[in-house]
């Protein structure tokens, strides 16, 4: 009797065993827009089975209460979902997100490091996050071959692997926004909105643009928000900064030779070469009219005895202006900044909107200027096959120039007399 009920218990236990193995477990696969997956990989976690999402995203296998099914598809994150009692499911993937470190943006196309072509550089994000009321000074000395130098007014000029042998005027590269060649430079650009700078050095490189890019490209990506997810997330992002910059410094800057060297060099072209032969009243100094050179036509013309014209110039040889355009033409460069941010995204479409305003007060007096900058991106996921994005800028900036700077003076023309008054000729 006892071996008749063991072998009854025995059987009942292999029945239920198989009944609960094979029962059937169905469900649909779809991403966080709500569309079905096709061919995400349904599996248990031993292994033992599987099965793939069809057109509509369904699939079907068989499973146990204690197994777990995993779930799998290229660029979505893989899910886990323990069985149990159920036998339908609804499986929303979400989109995996990785961060690339080392991409070459070309312009048209984006690549891994290893697949790019040709010399390029990649701008270190902590340097492109670095405050600066230009973007354009925080390329300077970032990359090899990028040569970052600054003009008389303290403007940035880059060149790629230097100069052309046809030209001595500096070759600037094509600048890349986004996909696009713009013409408005540097200043056109918030440097708060901008995520990763590739710099294209040779041909290989920048041969998607053609002619244009004969002097190099620097390609600049902007940030965009991240849609995704249920409801409305709203971002609101805040920065600002203030920086002194010293004055000029004009032994670097104005690197010129001495008063009585410039003197000498004046007095000695004036008069003579091509100037005696098409323009006697001009000098082959530069034909402009300096104050040795007015002397000296004074004297020629009659207007001015010999031995006066000696002693204004041996005047001038005390002079050196230097002090002078420290105190009267240069002041402290400040840079004012601030920039808001707002980002909002839905489960279809993120907007982000960015305000900034920014004052500068350049290297010479009664120089500066307020700029207003409104940026509006948006893109939306119309369909699984259509993106839709958009791209808009306004920039207002209102500046006042005195129209006064250091190329052309010469450095025994003072700026103001004994008394402190600005001479007309030089200030006017």
């Amino acid at each position: 009797m006892r071996k008749l009920l063991s072998i009854a218990m025995l059987f009942c236990i292999a029945s239920s065993l198989a009944l609960a193995q094979d029962r059937r477990v169905s469900g649909k696969v779809t991403d966080s827009a709500g569309d079905p997956v096709i061919g995400a990989a349904v599996m248990l976690k031993d292994g033992s089975t599987g099965a793939v999402t069809s057109n509509d995203g369904y699939f079907t296998l068989e499973a146990d209460e204690s197994d777990v099914l995993v779930v799998q598809s290229l660029g979505y994150e893989t899910v886990e979902i323990p069985v149990g009692v159920r036998s339908n499911f609804t499986v929303v993937l979400e989109d995996a997100v990785h961060l690339l470190d080392d991409v070459v943006v070309t312009g048209y196309q984006t690549l891994s490091k290893e697949r790019a072509t040709g010399s390029f550089d990649i701008i270190d994000k902590a340097q492109i996050e670095k405050p600066a009321g230009n973007i354009a000074t925080r390329l300077i000395g970032s990359a090899a071959g990028l040569v970052g130098t600054q003009d008389a007014y303290g403007n940035p000029i880059f060149e790629i692997r230097g100069r052309s042998s046809l030209t001595d005027t500096p070759t600037q590269p094509l600048l890349v926004v986004d996909g696009f060649a713009i013409e408005g430079g540097f200043d056109s650009i918030n440097p708060n909105d901008v995520e990763s700078i590739t710099v294209l050095k040779d041909a290989a490189a920048a041969s998607i643009w053609g002619a244009k890019s004969a002097n190099g490209v620097i390609v600049v990506t902007t940030k965009n928000g991240v849609s995704g997810g249920a409801g409305t997330k709203v971002t609101v992002d805040y920065s600002g900064f203030f920086k002194v910059s010293p004055k000029l410094d004009l032994d670097y800057t104005l690197s010129e030779a001495s008063v009585n060297d410039v003197i000498d060099y004046e007095m000695y072209g004036y008069g003579r070469w091509d100037s005696n032969i098409w323009f006697p009243q001009e000098s082959d100094y530069s034909g402009g009219f300096s104050t040795v050179y007015g002397l000296l036509n004074e004297h020629r013309l009659g207007h001015l005895s010999e031995a006066d014209m000696n002693a204004a110039i041996d005047a001038l040889r005390g002079n050196n202006n230097h002090d002078q355009i420290r105190k009267y033409l240069l002041q402290n460069p400040i840079v004012h900044q601030e920039n808001v941010s707002i980002n909002i995204a839905t489960e279809r479409s993120s907007t982000t909107l960015s305000l900034l305003y920014q004052n500068d007060r350049q290297h010479y007096k009664r120089n500066d200027s307020n700029k207003y900058m409104v940026n509006f991106r948006n893109r939306t996921h119309l369909f699984k096959w259509l993106d839709f994005n958009f791209n808009g800028s306004y920039t207002y900036t209102q500046s006042d120039n005195s129209g006064y700077g250091l190329p052309g003076l010469s450095p025994y023309e003072m700026l103001v007399d004994e008394d402190g008054n600005y001479i007309p000729t030089h200030m006017e």
